[in-house]
């Protein structure tokens, strides 16, 4: 029940445009290579400042859905799935259907206030 009262409370970030880090190791989500396009990798990287790091994050449906698509702040495309792919390791890719399951995604709060995983 504590953790179901949490994620009711715990207020969702706003939409906007973040640089979303890694707790474990303190890395930055990028667009690999610098070249944001339709099927681009995505990767962490150690720097944050630049604006393959930048991503807008909109919220879908009901508040109570917690269900967000990340894009690209410079080409809107959508961080997704490659290949829709189910299984650990999958790679992450921009793609340009925002509204596909692959580049939907869920947040949960972590305890810690900005910390969602």
């Amino acid at each position: 029940k504590q953790a179901l009262e949490q994620a009711v409370l715990t207020p969702l970030p706003e939409e906007g445009t973040y640089v979303l880090q890694a707790v474990n190791s303190g890395r930055y989500l990028t667009v690999a290579d610098g070249e944001p396009r339709r099927g681009s990798r995505v990767h962490l990287w150690d720097e944050a400042r630049h604006w393959t790091c930048h991503w807008r994050l909109r919220w879908l449906g009901g508040c109570g859905e917690r269900l967000c698509v990340l894009t690209d702040r410079s080409t809107g495309l959508a961080l997704g799935i490659a290949g829709g792919a189910s299984e650990n390791g999958a790679d992450l890719q921009l793609q340009a259907d925002a509204g596909s399951p692959d580049t939907q995604w869920r947040l949960h709060p972590m305890g810690e206030s900005n910390t969602f995983a």
